[in-house]
């Protein structure tokens, strides 16, 4: 009896399972991009006119693993003109596969944006929780990358982590405290984004496309509230949603570019993880 039980059990999952990846594809194919769309236009006239787009990360994978989603859309939306900026400050070479991750790196960043001007910096600070790296240095190193000087009326985009990076990575959280001086140095041309590492939630750094489309639902569906779409926040908060062929091919970057790190608890990732389908970015005034 007890076996039977739990071959119900499964198989219940099971169909749980395929129904909310049912209503994640249908969702795709209109909801999803509206949803998106909506948040990218208004954060796209909040900057001006765009100059350039620079994602500021700690290690090869970061720009997968954490922003797809924001690259992807974005990538859509701005103008193909637009140059793409990838500055990694470490080659990830902390167990001595550096030249290899640098090159899948560069590979991923061709799959993701192809058709797209970009270019990938790989600075030379060391990998690991226990490297300390100087924020002096960085700073200057991003200067030299991003252009200070614009014709008016321009920004740069900057995106990084959040103060408290993912997983509350030392290296992480390097990134947003260089990323913010160079903010502060340069407001007026520059308009910070930080991801949010849903530091402390794990339930919700590990609810994976669920709870977003259950909040999307309810957006649309609910009687007593407003139909529009649109979660972007007065205070500067914006939801940016992958759809069903956007993670598909954030996936296939990570499984054809960075080889080197498909162990079996990456799978785990890219099934549970948040971060691969949805990212909450906060715009710093």
């Amino acid at each position: 009896m007890a076996r039977l039980d739990c071959s119900k059990i499964i198989y219940k999952i099971t169909k749980l399972t395929l129904l909310i990846w049912i209503t994640y594809i249908i969702l795709s194919t209109t909801k999803i991009p509206n949803f998106t769309t909506e948040n990218l236009q208004r954060l796209i006239v909040k900057s001006n006119k765009i100059h350039s787009v620079t994602l500021v990360i700690a290690h090869p994978d970061d720009e997968v693993m954490f922003f797809a989603p924001t690259l992807l859309n974005l990538n859509e939306m701005v103008p193909k003109d637009v140059s793409f900026n990838v500055v990694c400050y470490s080659n990830g070479d902390a167990e001595g596969l550096g030249d290899i991750r640098a090159l899948e790196l560069q590979h991923s960043i061709k799959l993701l944006l192809s058709q797209r001007i970009t270019n990938t910096t790989i600075l030379d600070h060391k990998d690991g929780m226990d490297e300390v790296w100087d924020a002096g240095k960085m700073l200057s190193q991003l200067n030299n990358i991003i252009p200070t000087s614009l014709p008016k009326g321009r920004q740069n985009i900057v995106l990084t982590f959040d103060k408290d990076g993912v997983s509350n990575h030392i290296n992480h959280k390097k990134c947003f405290e260089v990323a913010s001086k160079y903010h502060s140095n340069n407001m007026k041309s520059t308009l910070l984004l930080t991801l949010n590492s849903y530091h402390n939630n794990i339930l919700l750094k590990y609810s994976s496309f669920g709870w977003e489309c259950l909040k999307l639902l309810n957006k649309l569906y609910n009687p007593f509230i407003s139909k529009q779409v649109s979660p972007f926040k007065s205070n500067g908060h914006f939801t940016v949603f992958s759809t069903y062929p956007q993670y598909i091919l954030s996936l296939s970057s990570m499984l054809n570019a960075h080889k080197s790190q498909m162990v079996w608890y990456r799978y785990f990732w890219w099934v549970m993880s948040r971060f691969v389908f949805v990212n909450n970015i906060k715009i710093v005034n």
